[in-house]
């Protein structure tokens, strides 16, 4: 329930109260690793990414596949320009949950971010296997082509 009601507050643009609803639901159960994790997203919505990075932490210390933190915790390393931590995080985000395209995306963002272009595009390619509607990984997989040179597949994976 305060899960549910702190993603709600985020995408109010209300972090500081999803914040105060995290906390007050973790003095009550502070083992519930979902709850760490959007702690952390609204911490990080509110601009505090030191402390959004020590609660994906504790997410992950409580349940090291934990979806919601290992996602998030990923994109945000990345965000930071920390590519090398964000490929790595989501290598580990891959094996855990090797069937959601979103797993796959987040990668294909990281290694395309680190110039891992033939990586990011077999990530893409993965993304693609799972939902072949994902836009993300379709663009993404366009800039990779193109990176790559292979301006043919690029421009008909842009026009596609």
């Amino acid at each position: 329930m305060a899960s549910a009601r702190a993603s709600v507050l985020i995408g109010l643009g209300r972090p500081v109260e999803a914040v105060r609803c995290c906390c007050d639901a973790l003095r009550a159960d502070p083992t519930d690793p979902v709850l760490h994790a959007n702690l952390a997203i609204a911490f990080e919505a509110a601009g505090h990414l030191d402390a959004a990075m020590a609660s994906f932490g504790d997410a992950l210390r409580l349940d090291p596949a934990c979806f919601p933190a290992l996602l998030n915790r990923g994109a945000l390393l990345q965000r930071l320009g920390r590519h090398d931590e964000a490929c790595a995080s989501n290598e580990v985000l891959v094996r855990a949950h090797p069937g959601v395209a979103d797993a796959h995306f987040n990668h294909a963002e990281s290694l395309l971010a680190a110039g891992e272009f033939e990586s990011a595009l077999a990530a893409c390619d993965r993304a693609l296997s799972l939902d072949a509607c994902h836009c993300g990984a379709l663009i993404d997989r366009a800039v990779a082509l193109a990176m790559l040179a292979r301006f043919d597949a690029s421009a008909a994976a842009f026009s596609a």
